[in-house]
């Protein structure tokens, strides 16, 4: 299982007062300047994590903290951690699998405890002198006894529940210390860390299989290459990183070969064998990374600044890498606002502030925006989103995301695209060489890769859109991109008339039934219960319901539409 959260404090650049880093994700990135903490961040996690939840388990387990991982200035002379479960994680589940469903609420009351819960994860203190083992922090037992979040019966109930022990010990000194130690996280013990550096290098011919950082791997890549009877499944792993090889040079015939001697890796491409340092060093270092992140299976990783000589359209090859064909656990410290782009990374701030490293989860684009000035990047560096897709209003926008989610989950409104509205009297009221046309059609200047989606406003289907439009279209199809005018009159025409009317109910009582559901019609016509006509309906809120049910693409030419669409956004993004 992956780590869900910690905490440390009195560790190196970390002062007295714990920082929180959860609640965290398969990839997690640590973002800040030089020096901030970072790396001991990673040096913590691989060099001490695992000893330390073996030690809080009771196991026989010396820390091994030497002088320099004392923070400088410290007085208390103590060291913390705290494990983090997150409410509605996986472990979480685990432990109310593994215990009795008639305790399950006196656990959930604990858990919830203002003493434990700090937004949606429990804490669990532990801490010590140095070199000594951690115990729960003293004050914490007494805390969460004064708040009454159970009665006496029921922390004895609990205790027996877990010990399967019937009688024993007072609340303070056995029944609370022995619950806590059961919600513990770490009672799941800790997977595996490795470590890999930021300076990484194929070793030479024989060099020592040791670390992951690039000596050894000849001889790790030989033994996948070409298995023993017993571990031909292991061909398969040398086949992901094949796989990869050839989606980073951008050739379908790239594989590579350990040779008989074992003193350099070979590429065989386009008839042509070549060795792996031909490729340049970028290619090099993505290599190392891919077959280091493939060979190790069900751990936690944590590497330095993997962007280090990587084009950024490798570094997002990389992490998407490690992200669907890996299964472990990552902890990467970068500088690059191309990681940070990132699906579904867990993000954290780092910074130096008053002679210690602070930890602020970042959640918000705000936050995103904060770590980019951190990092020295300025709006001038920034300069546009990857894809515009301009559409009328709020409710084309909903449309548009809703379908595009049900063709492609991977793509993320405000990281892969950005929709921006036009308002839809500008190409209805404007003639064609209006100055406003002219300042909105010049905005292609700002981002290369834009389109547009225009409602035709036809009655029928022999009537032209107006010249205005057509001369939008004329713009936007000289690419990239492209302008995708309605099919039917407006981008409603594109919902199942029993789909629209139904939300249209939902959101307006008086509502009867659509006034007409033609190709060409204002669908958005309502006969009311009173026998009148409804004309000013909520098309935000009809929008949000008709989201609400399953896409529905096989009408008229939506389906190829949003198709294009989908591969026009990808291509924007270079994504495969």
């Amino acid at each position: 299982m992956f780590i869900e959260a910690f905490a440390i404090a009195g560790y190196r650049s970390f002062g007295s007062e714990p920082q929180r880093i959860g609640p965290l994700a398969k990839i997690n990135l640590f973002v800040g300047q030089n020096n901030s903490g970072k790396s001991n961040i990673l040096r913590f996690l691989s060099q001490h994590y695992a000893l330390v939840v073996g030690s809080v388990a009771g196991q026989q387990i010396s820390m091994k903290l030497d002088y320099l991982d004392r923070p400088l200035g410290d007085e208390t002379g103590r060291f913390r951690i705290e494990f983090g479960l997150v409410l509605g994680g996986d472990k979480h589940d685990k432990l109310k699998q593994d215990c009795p469903a008639q305790e399950q609420n006196f656990i959930d009351r604990v858990l919830r405890s203002t003493t434990l819960l700090v937004g949606n994860i429990a804490w669990f203190p532990y801490e010590a002198a140095w070199g000594q083992r951690p115990v729960l922090a003293a004050d914490l037992v007494r805390r969460i006894h004064n708040e009454l979040v159970l009665q006496d019966r029921e922390w004895q109930r609990l205790w027996m529940a877990f010990t399967k022990q019937t009688v024993g010990g007072s609340i303070e000194e056995y029944w609370i210390p022995g619950i806590l130690g059961h919600l513990n996280p770490v009672r799941y013990g800790s997977p595996t860390f490795e470590l890999i550096p930021a300076i990484r290098r194929v070793g030479d011919a024989g060099s020592p299989i040791e670390g992951y950082g690039g000596s050894g791997l000849i001889e790790r890549l030989a033994k996948l290459q070409n298995p023993g009877h017993d571990e031909q499944h292991h061909k398969q792993r040398f086949s992901h990183i094949n796989e990869f090889v050839r989606e980073v040079v951008g050739n379908e015939t790239a594989t590579l070969e350990i040779p008989f001697k074992r003193d350099m890796i070979l590429v065989h491409m386009d008839g042509r064998t070549l060795p792996l340092s031909s490729l340049g060093t970028g290619v090099h270092e993505v290599v190392i990374l891919a077959a280091a992140a493939t060979l190790l299976q069900g751990q936690a990783v944590c590497i330095e600044e993997p962007e280090l000589h990587l084009h950024p359209v490798l570094q997002k090859k990389l992490v998407r890498y490690l992200q669907e064909q890996t299964d472990n656990q990552y902890f990467l410290t970068t500088h690059s606002a191309h990681i940070l782009d990132t699906p579904k990374a867990a993000i954290f701030h780092v910074r130096y502030h008053e002679g210690h490293s602070t930890v602020d989860f970042v959640s918000t684009p705000v936050g995103h925006s904060f770590i980019c000035t951190d990092l020295g990047y300025r709006p001038s560096d920034l300069l546009q989103t990857n894809c515009i897709v301009w559409v009328e209003g709020p409710s084309d926008r909903i449309y548009v995301n809703h379908w595009l989610a049900s063709v492609d989950q991977e793509l993320v409104e405000g990281l892969h695209y950005s929709i921006m509205f036009y308002g839809g009297r500008l190409l209805s009221h404007l003639s064609a060489r209006d100055p406003d046309i002219e300042e909105f059609i010049s905005l292609r200047r700002l981002n290369r890769f834009i389109s547009i989606l225009i409602d035709s406003d036809r009655q029928a289907p022999d009537e032209p859109i107006n010249e205005t439009k057509q001369r939008v279209v004329k713009e936007f199809d000289q690419g990239p991109g492209f302008a995708w005018v309605t099919q039917g009159r407006e981008i409603e025409n594109y919902i199942r008339p029993a789909t629209l009317e139904e939300a249209v109910k939902r959101v307006h009582a008086d509502a009867e039934r659509l006034e007409n559901t033609g190709q060409y019609d204002r669908c958005l016509v309502v006969r009311t219960k009173e026998d009148g006509l409804r004309k000013n309906i909520d098309k935000v809120a009809v929008a949000r319901e008709v989201a609400k049910e399953p896409a529905d693409l096989d009408v008229m030419d939506l389906r190829e539409r949003i198709g294009k669409l989908v591969e026009f956004i990808r291509e924007s993004n270079s994504l495969a």
